[in-house]
């Protein structure tokens, strides 16, 4: 593990990622008609890099839109937010962002009419983006995007009793982009295409209830053929405001898929899996349990003296090419196995045909939604940009090999600042940020591939849950590897 950072993070006071919510922006604010920098089209780059500037791309949700930036650098930064209208103004602002520290921006607040998308740059390194959309059910998390793409795949959408996914594409660049939509239900491949025209630096939307209606299962394939767009997905599944989720699309398939969350008891937990191929495909789903039930001593699987850790077969799918399968796991287990006890997912393809996977999470009534494809690659550091306190870090070691994570946080006084523990094979572990002050940043490093993420629940005043909020951690771009076996 490197640890080059961790004297600048140990010297941060513990207040400053608070203070430095109330810290002013930089003026002036700048209107203008045309782009103020030159942006390149990105290349596919695994992970974040605390060394090389980035352009983060957040596109736009209509609501309450923060946006989080986050310093993981040990020198000050400034963060430039790009946002265009309906007409490609752009009104642009400057922040100052204090190294170590977190700052949140309020899109709409910036003047610009509802539903803005915004691209950030930095003056040099150790910049990140994260946004979240928040109304009465309480906050949704999502990535922005490092990249441009030219493929954004849903595997799981919903237009069954009121719900809708609108799919928000956005385009950073001068010149427009045109992007062609297919739908495949459970039923076949919709001969009724979709056509989106993306204006240059503008946002557009396509809800999936208008073009297909009625469906429980709709996976949206889009193809970008000019041009180059940022794809996220806002999810509704019911007609309540409390069924919501916004999250990052993926950018394509791949051999396995790794989730780290699972649904609270009570909940329903779902998986979408998408073969985009036009070759049939194969994939495992392998359900691995955190705890332990009483057993015998020796088993292979055995964990102390009189505990033995529950182990489940692989449930296998086969899927026809261009098709949809959809795995609930509570109607799979019934009785058979513990289905609330905490639990991770990975998804492996068996055959050489990549798919995608969406896991939904969803409470009575849709409230409490979740959705999101997992993380198709593993990797032995992580950053978390952490504005909840309520936050849990769930760390997953899909491989047969133990591994040792660390805990590091700008906040020295927490009960969790760097720590160490063991992960042991096919395993995760709950990690609680009590004592967290205000937003900080959570590096998660360890001596062996792991995936983490970090879960949240929204209690309303009746004391229900309200909201369930998950999302992956960023990667470190040179520690990324593929998902251990």
């Amino acid at each position: 593990m490197r640890s080059w950072r961790l004297p600048a993070m140990i010297a941060l006071p513990a207040a400053l990622a608070a203070a430095v919510l109330g810290a002013p922006a930089l003026e002036p604010s700048v209107t203008s008609t045309e782009p103020v920098g030159a942006l390149v089209e990105s290349e596919r780059q695994p992970g974040v890099s605390p060394d090389d500037p980035v352009t983060w791309f957040c596109p736009g949700v209509v609501g309450d839109h923060q946006i989080t930036l986050a310093n993981i650098g040990d020198e000050e930064r400034i963060a430039t937010v790009r946002v265009a209208d309906a007409t490609a103004t752009e009104t642009v602002k400057r922040h100052i962002v204090s190294a170590g520290s977190i700052r949140s921006v309020a899109i709409n607040e910036l003047g610009v009419e509802a539903g803005p998308s915004a691209t950030i740059e930095s003056d040099g390194p150790g910049l990140v983006a994260t946004h979240e959309m928040i109304d009465e059910g309480g906050p949704s998390r999502a990535n922005c995007s490092q990249t441009t793409g030219t493929q954004w795949v849903v595997p799981g959408g919903d237009t069954s009793d009121g719900a809708n996914d609108n799919i928000v594409f956005y385009n950073p660049f001068p010149a427009d982009a045109v992007v062609e939509v297919e739908f495949v239900t459970q039923s076949g491949t919709r001969p009724d295409n979709a056509e989106v025209l993306v204006r240059g630096r503008r946002t557009a939307r396509l809800s999936t209830i208008l073009e297909v209606p009625l469906e429980r299962v709709v996976s949206v394939d889009a193809t970008v053929v000019s041009g180059q767009v940022v794809g996220q997905r806002v999810a509704r599944t019911s007609r309540e405001r409390t069924g919501l989720s916004i999250t990052s699309i993926s950018e394509g398939p791949a051999l396995q898929w790794a989730f780290p969350v699972h649904a609270p008891t009570g909940s329903s937990e779902r998986y979408l899996i998408f073969n985009p191929n036009e070759a049939d495909a194969s994939v495992d789903v392998d359900i691995l349990y955190d705890d332990i039930v009483p057993g015998d001593r020796g088993d292979d699987n055995s964990d102390g003296a009189d505990n033995q850790r529950i182990q489940v077969e692989p449930f296998q799918i086969d899927l026809l090419g261009r098709s949809v399968e959809e795995l609930d796991l509570g109607a799979v287990l019934e009785d058979r196995l513990p289905r609330d006890r905490p639990h991770t997912v990975v998804v492996r393809s068996v055959t050489d045909q990549p798919v995608v996977v969406d896991q939904v999470i969803g409470g009575v009534d849709g409230i409490g939604l979740s959705v999101g494809p997992g993380q198709p690659m593993a990797a032995t550091e992580w950053i978390h940009t952490v504005t909840d306190p309520t936050t849990q870090l769930m760390v997953q070691n899909p491989g047969s090999e133990s591994v040792e994570v660390r805990f590091v946080g700008a906040d020295t006084s927490a009960d969790w600042h760097d720590t160490t523990i063991e992960l042991r094979p096919r395993t995760r572990q709950v990690v609680e940020l009590d004592g967290l002050a205000g937003s900080q940043i959570v590096w998660v490093e360890a001596d062996g591939p792991i995936i983490s993420a970090e879960g949240t629940r929204s209690i309303n005043d009746e004391g229900d849950t309200s909201r369930i909020s998950s999302r992956p951690g960023l990667p470190v771009a040179g520690t990324t590897s593929a998902i251990p076996s």
